[in-house]
């Protein structure tokens, strides 16, 4: 597609602006984020023994924190959004085609998002890591055509659950940043989390994917399917299998990290490089 037909087609041409300013939006607030809250986040790091003295760790540490408040606001927003898209009969009584304007916002806000999340993990990806880089490509992907296509909105509100354990992850960044990572808070935190991200992210992923499998190849065995983009089907289709496969992942390594710390495999040097590395 040329530049001049993509601004010739206006869902095409409004989707992306859309998503773009929303983008813009996130990243905005980051800016704010180290303004008002970084300050906050470097005196509580400046009380951690473990970074006494180093002032530059001590700075970068507290810049990482910034994406993560970015994160929390799109999570406390887009969680209770998807779940009302969720309960709502217009939308699960027919989740391959139900849309409307409402629907489409809570799409582009998380696609907005995503664009902010991926532009943030390549310029930082030796903090983020490429499994962080290749969930915010795909996930970009995956609102950006349900923003544009209007199919799917309740399977894209649906995947928004899995960040029910997104605010655990980076709860227990923040204490093992701070110097709380051998508190009592520290571990419920770190068990907590395990649950929420086995429940929402291993059962309900893989269930909800499944029944987008199975709904799709059922819509499309009929003439209706016609008007389905292939595109967006199959963008939908392989990011199933990347996502489910990356919290397969995910989910391996703290079952690891939690098993050597019962079996007392290593020593608690080790145990806590090797949390701090998977995070």
């Amino acid at each position: 597609m040329s530049f001049q037909s993509f601004r010739d087609d206006p869902h095409a041409y409004k989707a992306a602006r859309l998503i773009g300013l929303l983008g813009l939006a996130w990243a905005s607030l980051e800016l704010i984020s180290y303004v008002v809250i970084r300050p906050f986040f470097l005196q509580l790091l400046e009380n951690n023994p473990k970074l006494a003295g180093q002032k530059k760790k001590q700075e970068a540490t507290a810049t990482q924190m910034m994406p993560r408040v970015v994160c929390f606001v799109h999570n406390i927003i887009q969680i209770p959004l998807g779940l009302f898209i969720l309960l709502d009969p217009f939308y699960n009584r027919n989740a391959i085609w139900a849309r409307d304007d409402f629907s489409t916002l809570v799409m582009a806000i998380s696609a907005g998002y995503f664009l902010y999340d991926t532009l943030e993990c390549m310029y930082r990806i030796k903090h983020e890591g490429w499994d962080f880089l290749l969930h915010g490509v795909f996930c970009l992907m995956v609102y950006s055509f349900l923003t544009h296509t209007g199919y799917l909105h309740f399977y894209g509100a649906g995947f928004l659950m899995w960040e029910l354990s997104t605010p655990f992850m980076h709860f227990r960044w923040f204490l093992y940043k701070i110097g709380k990572d051998t508190t009592k808070l520290y571990a419920y935190n770190a068990l907590g989390g395990m649950a929420v991200f086995f429940l929402c992210r291993i059962l309900w992923g893989n269930f909800l994917s499944i029944m987008f499998w199975v709904d799709s190849v059922r819509v499309l065995a009929t003439p209706a399917g016609a008007a389905l983009p292939m595109s967006a089907i199959w963008v939908y289709r392989l990011s199933t299998l990347v996502m489910n496969g990356l919290n397969a992942w995910w989910f391996s390594k703290m079952m690891k990290i939690l098993l050597e710390t019962v079996r007392g495999s290593s020593s608690s040097s080790t145990a806590k490089a090797v949390t701090a590395k998977a995070q």
